[in-house]
């Protein structure tokens, strides 16, 4: 595997802007995942399945705000 700079290939400035923007947008839906999944009464109602795939969700949302953070953090230090 190669491995070349993107120098001067994107616009640091404007990734930068489309990342934040993207973490913004996950934390939101995050939020709005970890509410339904502490609410006594979807859990109490809702299929053990439904729970299990909001709880799948949940880990995959916040593996991908990591993954975002960890490109802001790398555009940050350049």
């Amino acid at each position: 595997m190669v491995l070349s700079p993107l120098e001067g290939v994107i616009d640091r400035d404007a990734e930068l802007k489309r990342q934040r923007k993207e973490q913004e947008k996950l934390r939101n839906v995050i939020a709005a995942n970890e509410k339904k999944l502490s609410d006594e009464k979807f859990l109490s109602r809702a299929p053990e399945e439904v729970v299990n795939q909001a709880r799948e969700n949940l880990a995959s949302l916040q593996k991908q705000l990591q993954s975002v953070e960890d490109i802001i953090g790398q555009l940050s230090a350049d």
